[in-house]
């Protein structure tokens, strides 16, 4: 009777070891885990969180205000804006936080970072100029240099997947509107074309859409359209503002920001739509999502 007990009792361990190691990866793709700014205690921190809303764990946990985080490829580090007082900085840390790493340190505002898709280099913008402009560095700081240089303001530049072309946001033709460029700044092209505000571009990770934030509906929603800035479509249709679209590694999610639960909080969405769930629930907001590689 013992050994009938024991041996039952390994059949279970070994069954449950063999569950455990062919578990399926978190859905999405990638680590399955999302960085985010979020005002707690008065003050802007970087956390991250898995796919699906649990396992919170604050990042810079300082006393000063970070925002935009954007993970390095490789998932290895992270990039965002921190408040150095007057201005903002761009600091990268270690995915765990720590060894933190100050990179510009201009007079003006440097804001929204995005890593490069082989981990060379940085795009940001900038008002060190006065206004807003698009700049790109190597990802320790060095070789810091503009890729736009007009009256108007360029701002939220993001690489498409294979590091050829840069999208951003501007308003040099009235109003904003989101455009494309090569990634050394030349051949630039508008992408939407509408008297309401397009911004917040975000390329699908093989590099066919975009999904960015419009408000042509009369608040803020998600649009998706084709990488050419045709055959644009609705995502979401929601009295409250959506945006902040990220899309996860594997192309068949976006995260979003969202204030129809009344804060800001994080929701995932099909990339056709549907399928809305929210994966955060406070009353301190949750901003700017970003899905680890």
């Amino acid at each position: 009777m013992q050994r009938t007990a024991t041996l039952a009792a390994l059949l279970i361990l070994l069954t449950a070891c063999t569950i455990e190691a062919t578990a399926p990866p978190p859905y999405g793709g990638g680590s399955g885990r999302i960085a985010f700014d979020t005002e707690r205690n008065g003050n802007f921190e970087i956390y991250s969180i898995s796919c699906d809303g649990t396992d919170e764990t604050n990042l810079t946990n300082s006393r000063t205000a970070e925002f935009n985080p954007d993970w390095s490829p490789d998932g290895g580090r992270l990039a965002f804006e921190r408040s150095y007082r007057p201005f903002t900085g761009i600091c990268v840390v270690d995915a765990d936080g720590t060894n933190a790493k100050r990179l510009t340190r201009a007079s003006g505002n440097d804001s929204s970072p995005d890593w490069s898709p082989d981990g060379s280099r940085i795009l940001f913008f900038s008002e060190r100029d006065g206004n807003h402009e698009i700049y790109v560095m190597n990802a320790d700081g060095s070789d810091q240099r503009n890729l736009t240089n007009h009256p108007a303001d360029d701002s939220y530049p993001v690489w498409s997947p294979d590091g050829t072309h840069v999208a951003f946001v501007s308003d040099r033709d009235g109003n904003r509107e989101i455009y494309r460029m090569h990634a050394d700044g030349s051949g630039i092209t508008r992408l939407t074309d509408n008297p309401a505000t397009d911004w917040l571009p975000a390329w699908s990770p093989d590099g066919t859409r975009i999904a960015f934030v419009s408000e042509r509906a009369g608040n803020g929603e998600i649009y998706l359209m084709d990488a050419d800035g045709r055959s644009a479509v609705q995502l979401t249709d929601n009295p409250a503002a959506d945006y902040s679209p990220t899309w996860t590694t594997d192309g068949l999610f976006i995260v979003f920001a969202s204030q129809r639960s009344g804060a800001s909080n994080l929701h995932l969405m099909s990339a056709d739509g549907t399928g809305v769930r929210q994966l955060t629930d406070t009353t301190d907001g949750c901003y700017s999502p970003d899905w680890k590689p």
